[in-house]
């Protein structure tokens, strides 16, 4: 008798966490719908396919695989239109290509849509700078970018290279100086504040110079 009972009350007991079992499946299987729309839905938003695209860019820039890098950037861009990051890497791009026209357009588009883009601005400085045509509108760009950034060691330098071919050696030096005071680990400081002083035939200076860099580098790799 006693077994009869607990064998028919094992039976209903089975029976209902069986129904609360398929009642919860059934309540969890439209949410687990849901949230794999949204997730899909989020793979393929323009932000996400936009970061796809930068990496993929930033992978063969890092490759030096130019033609590709560019490929890779021109599809962010078109993406996300708006974004300055895009044109700036695609810039980086073309000059590996040494595409400077191309770089040019690229470099300015991506300053004309955040015109606080530092390092857009600073390549754009380096840039004009290596023509005697543009000289101010380089000097222009590299205050613009040391305004934005005054510690920041690659604006000081391309600044002091656009004074020094404006044939503006006193201010060259100061923001070289400058430069390496914040930060002295900075190799291309380094390298054009000794070719300024080689060129002054100050060879002693310009072998300190260069011998600190080299202790600077040895730190950094240790």
């Amino acid at each position: 008798m006693w077994g009869k009972f607990q064998e028919t009350l094992s039976i209903q007991v089975n029976t209902r966490i069986s129904r609360q079992s398929s009642f919860s499946s059934a309540c969890l299987a439209p949410a687990a719908v849901v949230a794999t729309v949204l997730l899909l839905l989020l793979a393929c938003s323009p932000g996400s396919r936009e970061a796809s695209f930068l990496k993929r860019g930033k992978h063969y820039l890092e490759k030096r695989d130019y033609a590709r890098a560019v490929l890779e950037f021109r599809n962010a861009r078109q993406i996300m239109p708006q974004d300055a990051e895009p044109y700036y890497q695609e810039g980086l791009a073309y000059l590996g290509l040494g595409n400077r026209s191309s770089a040019f357009q690229s470099l300015s588009k991506a300053i004309q849509l955040n015109p606080k883009h530092v390092s857009a601005q600073v390549k754009l400085t380096e840039l004009l700078a290596s023509s005697e045509r543009h000289l101010y509108e380089a000097e222009q760009h590299g205050k613009t970018a040391l305004t934005l950034a005054p510690d920041n060691p690659d604006a000081l330098n391309a600044l002091a290279t656009t004074e020094l071919r404006l044939g503006n050696e006193a201010e060259a030096l100061r923001y070289l100086e400058e430069a390496l005071a914040k930060s002295p680990q900075h190799l291309q400081s380094s390298i054009s504040l000794a070719i300024i002083k080689f060129s002054g035939r100050d060879f002693t200076g310009a072998e300190r110079i260069l011998q600190r860099a080299v202790v600077q580098a040895s730190a950094e790799v240790s």
